[in-house]
Order: C-alpha cells, then structure tokens, then sequence
C-alpha cells in the first residue's frame, strides 16, 4: 500500500473522529515517505487533537524543515504553542503563516482570539476586522469580536456584531445567550428575555441560560416565574454562589425575608466577593432591628 493511500485513509479516519486510528495510518505514510512535508503536518495535526502538544512541535519542527513555505504548519504550530501556554511563540507563527497567506482569514481570526484572551482587546479587534474583510460571513470573528466590543464598553457595535451572528446563522446559540445577557446587562429585559426564550427553544440546557432568564423576569416583576428559574440554576449549579443571591433578591421581592437571608449567606459563603449579597443581607437584619 503506497503512502498516498496511507495518507487518504488516514483523512479518513480523522473525518470520523477516529484518532488513534488516522494517527496509526499517518505514520505508516510517514515511514514510507519520511520526505514528504504534508505528511508531518497532518499528523502534527493529529497529535495536537489528541493533546499531545509537546510532541506535535517536534513532528511540526520537522515538517517546517522540509518545507518553510507551508502556511498551514505554521498555523497548526502556533495552536500547539497556544495550547501549552506558550503564547507568543503562537501569536509568532500565525504571524508567518499569515506573511505566507495574507488571505488566510482563520489566521487573522485565531490571532485576535488569543489576543483577548490576553487582554488585549484592541489589538484582538484589529485581526477580528482583518479575518472580517477576506470573510465578510464568517460568524465566529462576529461573535467574538461583539464579545471583545462589549468589554469595551462599545454595547452599540457589540450588539450589532451578535445580531450579524443571527443574520447568518438563526440558530447560532452562543449568539442569542451573549445578547441576552448583554440586553440584562444594559437593563433592556424585554429583549433579553425574548433572546433567552428562543436559546432555550433550542437547547434548554445552555450553561447559564436559567439563570440569565431569572434575571430579566425578576427585574421585570415576573417573581415567581424568577423563582422557579433560579431554582433550575442551582440544581445545576449547586456552587456558585450567583444563583443564590439572584434567590435571595427574588425572595427579598416576595418578602421572604427569612429564607433571603439564608440564601445571601451561602452566596457569600461560595464568594465572599458578591458584594450586592452582603448589602441586601444588611437591608434586611436593619427591618428586623438586629443589624449592629
């Protein structure tokens, strides 16, 4: 079997998720043609799916010294570097790979992601436009780009930039969460509640989404609709302190006062910094007369 076929099964393979087995057929393309530079990149690629980043550098040093010219390695390089921390070593090689392919828009968009992450959202909302003019439909330099905008403090732009997302794509998930939790945000609950709403037609397992919908309903007087809500949240998320004082607030509303009480100690009791808890626990020890 030659190694091209080696090569194609292993696409294969990769296509269906197979792995360990796409990484098997690599290596045998790899030992038949030790030249051949595409083949160290693909499973550099594979082993990087696999977590196995240390090693994929090796495999992608290798490939790169039998073909400095290959965009695509260097990119596949520099998420391997990403993965281990190693980050300007990744932002150097999207660097080259983008001199390689100006028109690589993947390269433009992983750069500013890193960015960000890196707090560097100026910077990271210049790539995210760059990704955006070679591909003016790509959803994902939109929807973190709206994300990047909204730390800034640019609400109209970020708003923009989701509802761009949702133009393309109506069941983008990720799209309608972040824009329901921005409309919470700028206290626009109508609109953050209809955002919510169809996410949870979608998938009513959304990390977050029952509490960001308590959330809207509470400041729009909907309380027990709130409660039922953030009570959905804390069977998912019995730790955090987050949904405890939103129940606690929600209680406050419903002048349960003693259960509040409970419900902002445990809130501070999982995060001591959830300062509105603390506040909310002072106004109603000062209605009882037992606040000092």
């Amino acid at each position: 079997m030659s190694s091209e076929i080696h090569f194609k099964k292993s696409q294969d393979l990769f296509s269906k998720q197979e792995y360990q087995k796409a990484l098997w057929a690599i290596e045998k393309a790899v030992k038949q043609a030790p030249k051949e530079a595409k083949y160290w990149n693909y499973k550099g690629l594979i082993e990087v799916t696999l977590n196995r980043f240390e090693h994929s550098l090796k495999t992608f040093n290798k490939a790169i010294r039998l073909d400095p010219k290959n965009y695509e390695t260097y990119f596949n390089r520099g998420i391997a570097f990403c993965q281990l921390d190693r980050f300007q070593e990744g932002l150097d090689d999207f660097d080259k790979s983008i001199e390689l392919n100006p028109e690589h828009h993947t390269g433009y968009y992983l750069k500013a992601c890193v960015l960000e992450d890196l707090d560097q959202n100026e910077e990271a909302i210049k790539y995210f436009d760059k990704a955006l003019e070679i591909e003016p439909n790509d959803e994902l330099s939109y929807l973190y780009r709206g994300k990047v905008l909204f730390d800034l403090e640019r609400d109209e732009e970020a708003l923009a930039d989701l509802s761009k997302v949702l133009e393309i794509n109506p069941e983008n998930k990720d799209a309608y969460f972040k824009r329901g939790k921005a409309y919470n945000i700028l206290q626009e609950y109508e609109k953050a509640l209809e955002d919510i709403n169809k996410l949870m037609e979608l998938d009513a397992n959304f990390q977050d989404v029952y509490l960001q919908r308590s959330y809207a309903l509470y400041h729009l007087g909907q309380f027990d609709d709130a409660l039922k809500d953030v009570n959905e949240d804390i069977k998912v998320n019995p730790d955090f302190g987050s949904g405890y004082d939103l129940r606690g607030k929600i209680l406050m509303a419903l002048n349960r006062n003693t259960e509040a009480l409970k419900d902002f100690d445990k809130a501070l009791e999982l995060n001591p910094e959830i300062t509105s808890a603390y506040e909310d626990k002072q106004t109603i020890l000062r209605e009882l007369g037992l606040s000092n």
